[in-house]
C-alpha cells in the first residue's frame, strides 16, 4: 500500500485541507441553537424576576393590609379571610405566602425591630460622650412605636397566649438590651459611667421600661406630645450618667 494511501485510511483523517489547520466537518448540535438557547434564557430569566416582583407585591399587601386593620381591630378579631380580602387576595392565595396569621406578625416584628434598631444605632455606636446620641436614639425609637403603636399593641396581645410568638418577641428586645450592656460596659471602661451599675440589670431594666413606657404611652388617645416623651425617656436613661444635648446644655448653664 501506498504511503498516500497508507495516510487517508488512518482513523480521524479528514484529508489535506484537514492537514493545513483547517477544523474537521461538525459532529454535534447546529450552531443555529445557540441564539435560540440565549433568548430561551433571557425569557425565562425575565418570568423568573416578574414571578418574584409579583410575590413581593402580594407579601406586601398581606403585611401592610393586616397593619391597618390592626388600627380597628384587635388581634383577636382577625381572620385569615379579612386579612386575605383587605389584601385583595383570596383565602387560598394567602397560604401561598404565610401558613397562618401569627408567622405574620412574627415577620412584621422583624421588621420593626429593625426599623428600631436602625434608630438605636446612634446612640449604641456612638463616639464616647457623645451629647446628642442618646436624644436621637430616644426620638427614632419614639417614632416607630408612635406609627406602629397598633402593630406593637397587637403583638403584647398575641404574644400572651402564643408561646412562640412571645419568644420571638422576648429575643427581638433582647437584642436591644444586649447592645445597651455593651454600651454600658464600654462607657464605664471609658470612665464616663459609674461601676456601681450593673451592665446587664440596668440595660433590662432600662430597655424593658422604655419598650412598655413607649407602647402605652402611644394607646392613649389624643396622642401625647413627641417632644415630650422624647424628653422622658432622654431624662429616664440619663439617670445613669449618660449626657444628652438638653440635658447637657443645662447642666452647662447651671455651672455657669
Amino acid at each position: 500500500m501506498s504511503h498516500t494511501m497508507s495516510r487517508t485510511c488512518r482513523p480521524g483523517y479528514h484529508g489535506p485541507v484537514a492537514e493545513l489547520g483547517s477544523a474537521p466537518p461538525a459532529t454535534g448540535t447546529s450552531t443555529v441553537a445557540g441564539p435560540r438557547a440565549g433568548r430561551s434564557d433571557s425569557i425565562a430569566r425575565r418570568t423568573r424576576s416578574d414571578a418574584r416582583r409579583r410575590r413581593q407585591r402580594s407579601e406586601t399587601a398581606i403585611l401592610t393590609g393586616i397593619e391597618q386593620l390592626l388600627v380597628d381591630h384587635r388581634w383577636s378579631e382577625l381572620t385569615v379571610d379579612t386579612v386575605a380580602r383587605a389584601a385583595g387576595l383570596s383565602r387560598t392565595a394567602f397560604y401561598r405566602f404565610f401558613p397562618d396569621l401569627g408567622t405574620v406578625l412574627v415577620r412584621l416584628l422583624a421588621d420593626v425591630s429593625d426599623e428600631i434598631a436602625r434608630s438605636g444605632v446612634a446612640f449604641w455606636e456612638a463616639p464616647v460622650g457623645s451629647a446628642d446620641a442618646l436624644r436621637a436614639a430616644a426620638a427614632g425609637a419614639a417614632a416607630v412605636f408612635r406609627q406602629h403603636h397598633a402593630l406593637l399593641r397587637a403583638l403584647a396581645d398575641a404574644s400572651s397566649t402564643d408561646d412562640e410568638l412571645d419568644r420571638a418577641y422576648r429575643r427581638a428586645v433582647g437584642r436591644f438590651v444586649a447592645a445597651t450592656e455593651a454600651r454600658i460596659r464600654r462607657d464605664q471602661l471609658a470612665g464616663e459611667l459609674s461601676l456601681d451599675l450593673d451592665p446587664t440589670e440596668t440595660a433590662r431594666a432600662l430597655v424593658w421600661g422604655t419598650e412598655r413606657y413607649l407602647s402605652k404611652t402611644y394607646e392613649r388617645r389624643p396622642m401625647p406630645d413627641d417632644m415630650a416623651v422624647v424628653d422622658t425617656v432622654t431624662r429616664m436613661w440619663g439617670v445613669c450618667g449618660w449626657r444628652s444635648g438638653p440635658s447637657a446644655a443645662l447642666e452647662h448653664h447651671q455651672v455657669r
